[in-house]
């Protein structure tokens, strides 16, 4: 046993035992050896037998080492692979030049008795080390970061591991383990297949149940179609400040379908408030009426372009003054009911004589205010996905109201006739001014930013454990200010009646009626609120959710104001999943 006991230490310290004394024991007072069968020689020291050692060089089994049993910790097939027979003389030991590992450490915790399988090494549950290299996972390939106190100018291994995820990802290699505490990422995009794997102590970078924090958002579109595995992370980005953006824990874009998130919890975040429609401006006035002449009514004020509204209503023409031709009656407006009428012929029996005044032209009956709106886009309140990125559903605001009328022209001043002979003609009437435009409603506010913990484009990969937790929509954006809409053309004047000497006046044409006002605009409508979902899929994407994923809703994001509102927040604003098989 002491024999044994002897050569384990040699082993363990790496020392020479041919250069230990023969005798390793010293007499006892009265000259004899408490080891059997040993002598005390002049030196004082005991020496053993001269036969050889019957457990060691005779090549049989030595009871504490070869019979199976462990001797201080080191079994049989870890001892007899280091220790030859040859390598253990009577008179001094030593331990064969040749000594393995043996499944002691010595440059690294390497196994003697472990055989690489050929696999590229992996975290497991089981914490296999295939590969042999003493750790679970590929030491060639891997990069440290310890979020606490680690250094972005160190070489990433275990014992100098970088700080940020940025810098870790930056040396390229293929595997990332992620110290606990929290990493601060901001939005961190990855262009190359990399697995991320959380939950180590940086002391010794052993692996346990706690979630490593990252305070930030990926977004992985790696090259080629690459893997991307991310392994027992807790992603929490920051609340979005932009406007309708949305806010996610992790987006994949076109990445292997071997791709998988285990034992993850994704946070959705907090999405940016939408923006406030625009205000509309003042829509354009109705033109003015022509002023009359002495026998001719003026034309009615052109019509007004109103922009993709089309064309106000143009204003209608005043009467003529009466004349010869038109045995002194001045003519009737134009427009209809809204028409002055032309004033009769004042037969005069003694001169001087003063004709009749027409008749002024009415308003043109005002707009009216809109009633309809565009179709809205075909996406829902959920939004939509476009190369990974979301959109709002975006609502259509109001048309623009109707434009005003014109304004009826006014009719024609009388002729003055003394003997059945016209001596003064009668003046004409001014036209009617043009409508003005409808007012124009303000645009519908901004969708709020969606919250969502994961968004798949072209990516299908395993979800398996993971916690998908929603956090708050953004609030839909306001709808725009209604404009103001265009005041009708005014009437042009009428002509005063010919004025003749010693003969008489003719009657005045009379104004020319304004034209109506445009219709009154409305407000847009107010944004949706910004809705939850767990996983948005699009491109193609059909993931292989497991089971164990949940799904915990948050508060989806109140509407904005307008008229009428948009979609209302609440609970019918959220899902575990939009646009996925």
């Amino acid at each position: 046993m002491k024999r044994a006991w002897l050569v384990m230490v040699c082993a363990l310290s790496a020392c020479e035992c041919a250069q230990l004394p023969e005798a390793l024991f010293q007499c006892e007072s009265d000259g004899a050896c408490a080891q059997e069968g040993f002598t005390c020689g002049d030196d004082g020291l005991c020496h053993p037998p001269a036969a050889n050692d019957a457990g060691v060089d005779a090549g049989e089994p030595d009871a504490s080492v070869d019979a199976g049993e462990n001797d201080a910790g080191v079994d049989d097939a870890g001892f007899d692979a280091g220790v030859e027979d040859a390598g253990v003389e009577d008179g001094g030991m030593h331990v064969d030049a040749g000594l393995p590992d043996a499944g002691l450490p010595d440059a690294g915790p390497a196994d003697a008795g472990c055989v690489p399988t050929g696999a590229i090494d992996e975290p497991d549950d089981q914490q296999l080390d295939v590969d042999c290299d003493g750790f679970d996972g590929d030491l060639s390939r891997a990069v440290f970061v310890d979020p606490v106190n680690g250094d972005d100018a160190a070489a990433g291994t275990r014992d100098a591991p970088r700080r940020t995820l940025a810098s870790g990802l930056s040396l390229g290699r293929a595997q990332l383990y992620l110290a606990t505490g929290t990493a601060n990422a901001g939005t961190l995009q990855v262009d190359d297949a990399v697995s991320v794997y959380g939950g180590y102590d940086a002391t010794n970078w052993s692996r346990s149940a706690t979630y490593s924090v990252i305070s930030g958002r990926l977004w992985a579109a790696p090259r080629d179609g690459g893997r991307v595995v991310l392994e027992q992370l807790d992603v929490q980005p920051p609340a979005v400040t932009q406007d309708g953006v949305a806010s996610y824990a992790v987006t994949l874009v076109s990445a292997a379908s071997t791709s998988r998130i285990t034992r993850c919890r994704l946070n959705g975040g907090t999405g940016g408030d939408g923006a406030d429609g625009f205000d509309a401006g003042a829509s354009p006035n109705g033109n003015t009426g022509a002023a009359g002449a002495i026998g001719d009514g003026g034309p009615g004020g052109a019509a007004v372009s109103c922009g993709d509204a089309g064309m106000s209503f143009a204003g209608f023409g005043g009467g003529a003054g009466g004349t010869v031709g038109s045995l002194g009656a001045g003519a009737d407006g134009e427009g209809g009911s809204l028409a002055g009428d032309g004033a009769g012929e004042h037969v005069c029996l003694l001169p001087p004589c003063v004709g009749f005044d027409g008749g002024a032209g009415l308003t043109g009956p005002a707009g009216s205010m809109s009633t309809t709106r565009a179709a809205d886009p075909a996406a829902d309140f959920l939004g939509g996905l476009d190369g990974g990125w979301w959109f709002g559903a975006q609502l259509s605001s109001w048309t623009p109201a109707t434009p005003g009328r014109g304004g009826g022209g006014a009719g024609g001043g009388g002729a003055v006739s003394v003997a059945g002979v016209i001596v003064s003609r009668g003046g004409g009437a001014g036209g009617g001014g043009s409508g003005g435009c409808g007012a124009r409603s303000g645009t519908a506010g901004q969708a709020g930013g969606a919250s969502i913990s994961l968004v798949l484009w072209a990516s299908s990969p395993t979800l398996r454990d993971v916690q998908l937790v929603g956090g708050a929509g953004g609030r839909g954006g306001n709808g725009g200010a209604a404009g103001t809409p265009g005041t009708g053309g005014i009437g042009g004047p009428g002509a005063p009646g010919e004025n003749v000497s010693d003969a008489g006046i003719g009657g005045s044409g009379a104004r020319g009626g304004n034209g109506g006002a445009g219709g009154p605009g409305r407000r847009g409508p107010g944004g949706w609120g910004g809705p939850l979902v767990g996983v948005f899929c699009g491109g193609g994407a059909s993931p292989n959710v497991d089971a164990t994923v949940t799904w915990q809703t948050g508060t989806p994001g109140a509407a904005g104001n307008g008229d009428p509102n948009g979609a209302p927040g609440g609970e019918p604003a959220s899902g575990f999943s939009e646009g996925c098989p």
